[in-house]
């Protein structure tokens, strides 16, 4: 799978890694996304945890990293 975000001023910053879904959780008192995501590495895992775009992300199944680092790219030039 793949956790995405596109945000910062003019959308120019990205976020995209790719993932493995373990747990799916289902407290009343949380969420209704509640998933637990292994992700690709630790300085990726590091990079969400101190410097995340925001509080909430594109979760999708399959590999589209590429993309969405191409779809950020058309708000920088």
């Amino acid at each position: 799978m793949t956790v995405a975000r596109v945000g910062g001023r003019g959308l120019a910053d990205e976020f995209a890694a790719r993932g493995r879904l373990v747990e799916c959780g289902s407290r009343d008192d949380m969420c209704r996304t509640q998933l637990t995501i292994e992700l690709s590495g630790r300085a990726v895992t590091d990079m969400i945890l101190t410097r995340p775009l925001g509080n909430h992300h594109l979760v999708v199944l399959g590999g589209w990293e590429e993309r969405i680092r191409d779809f950020a790219s058309l708000f920088t030039g």
